[in-house]
């Protein structure tokens, strides 16, 4: 046993004098017990005799192979436990990014899934464990990016958001799509099929992880290629010769989200929302708001836009005022339109690759009625709306977004034709790009410090186009 925990090749990703990273390689327990005579860390004591301390700071499937932690101090070793339970409420703690490859059966649709299943453990009647979704398992969610697809399979990259045993076989399992070649949880023929095609492990790799080391600070990005006998599998390949042709495209890409504003940015409203605020006032005999203070609100909830158009209003009769505003706001809405090219913009960067999303001021109803009207809908990715978060300037719309979509503030950028819309980008943190031919002036846009100031929508797709 001694000579085989000696011979077992264990590279070495990264290694200080408190953490270690190897990546495991299939068919390998973590550790022994349940079967296993011997596993990773008993192999890595065997070959480290002069070590003190070794323990492992998390666990990777038999199966499965890649990125492994392993703690040579104990300080090291709490440090990295506190961090992978930081998706739990009140932690304060950043998470470790923990992304896996995996090739899976059938056809996937979304470019980007959440699933949120709850997993359950329990035994075979052999006293084997597995794992089901079950309403009253533990809270298990992950993150599904489309990589490539195929007509019998589809490459995905999955996100870790909790550590579930077998959370993305379960979960792969349960939506009809199960891991190629995994013998637990998957399609037992397709299984045989791959085999004679090469494929003679399961598709499952822990490829990257980014974590700011618990000591000594700064950010490690580990990275663990994929082994020959996945990387020679053919729809690999195929994938390498797909990102090889669109490389230039992918490396040259800074945002992979973009989030448009929606009235006065793509679409032509800023007239009539003046237009209904003035028709409001006269309805209830008040003195309607010069049409500069009009524009400003625009962007804000409707209730907060007009608290601030007529400030003195006494608070009881703001109810009536937002009634006959969207009376006459409604009643021409169907006549509004996008800018002209502001469609094509958004198929392009649909088609492009990235990531597109909406934060308005617009009710939810408001919305998905525009998203109807022009079109678009089916390009977004998500939105958010004033009536189900704060209103701008705050910053839960993005958050929110950026979340949903699990995107860094860095890789998002917020396009908008108000302060509203820069200052909520500020405050989040995340990127800015003003446009100058809808709600607010030059100038006050220019003072929130964005990117850039554009003054057309061509001068916004020249400008997306170059920079995004």
């Amino acid at each position: 046993m001694a000579a085989a925990e000696r011979s077992l090749q264990l590279p070495v990703v990264y290694e200080d004098e408190a953490l270690l990273v190897v990546d495991k390689p299939a068919g390998v327990a973590v550790h022994g017990g349940s079967g296993e005579s011997f596993g990773v860390i008993e192999a890595l004591r065997q070959q480290r005799p002069q070590a003190r301390f070794l323990e492992l700071a998390h666990r990777l499937d038999r199966e499965t192979s890649g990125i492994l932690l392993v703690g040579k101090k104990r300080s090291m070793l709490l440090a990295l436990h506190e961090m992978f339970r930081a998706g739990a409420a009140g932690s304060t703690v950043r998470a470790a990014d923990k992304r896996y490859l995996v090739l899976v059966a059938g056809r996937w649709m979304e470019p980007l899934r959440h699933v949120r299943l709850p997993l359950l453990k329990y035994l075979l009647v052999s006293g084997e464990r597995r794992v089901r979704v079950a309403e009253d398992g533990r809270a298990a969610h992950t993150v599904f990016r489309l990589l490539a697809r195929w007509q019998r399979f589809s490459l995905l990259e999955a996100e870790l958001r909790t550590g579930r045993t077998h959370q993305i076989r379960v979960h792969l399992a349960h939506l009809g799509h199960p891991v190629a070649g995994d013998e637990k949880y998957g399609d037992f023929a397709l299984n045989r099929v791959l085999a004679r095609e090469g494929l003679k492990r399961m598709f499952l790799h822990a490829s990257r992880m980014c974590l700011t080391h618990p000591l000594a600070g700064g950010e490690l990005r580990l990275e663990a290629a994929l082994p020959p006998a996945l990387a020679g599998f053919r729809h690999w390949r195929a994938f390498c010769r797909r990102l090889r042709h669109a490389s230039h495209r992918i490396m040259a890409r800074r945002f992979e989200l973009l989030v448009f504003d929606w009235d006065g940015t793509l679409l032509d409203s800023a007239a009539a929302i003046v237009d209904a605020i003035s028709a409001a006032c006269r309805d209830l005999d008040l003195p309607p708001p010069p049409a500069e203070r009009a524009r400003h609100v625009i962007g804000l909830g409707l209730r907060d836009a007009l608290q601030h158009a007529l400030p003195d209003l006494p608070e009881s009769r703001y109810p009536q005022l937002v009634d006959r505003y969207r009376h006459h706001y409604l009643a021409r809405d169907h006549e509004l339109q996008l800018f002209a090219g502001a469609a094509e913009l958004i198929a392009e960067l649909s088609a492009a690759g990235h990531l597109l999303a909406v934060a308005t001021g617009k009710s939810r109803l408001g919305l998905e009625r525009a998203l109807q009207h022009s079109g678009l809908g089916p390009f977004f990715h998500a939105s958010r709306c004033a009536d189900e978060c704060f209103s701008k300037p705050h910053p839960q719309m993005l958050e929110e977004l950026l979340d949903e979509l699990a995107v860094d503030g860095e890789r998002a950028l917020m396009i908008g034709d108000t302060t509203h819309d820069l200052q909520m980008a500020r405050n989040a943190g995340v990127a800015s790009l003003a446009v100058a031919y809808g709600a607010h002036p030059a100038a006050a846009l220019d003072a929130m410090q964005p990117l850039a100031r554009v003054h057309e929508l061509a001068e916004l797709a020249a400008w997306l186009r170059t920079h995004a």
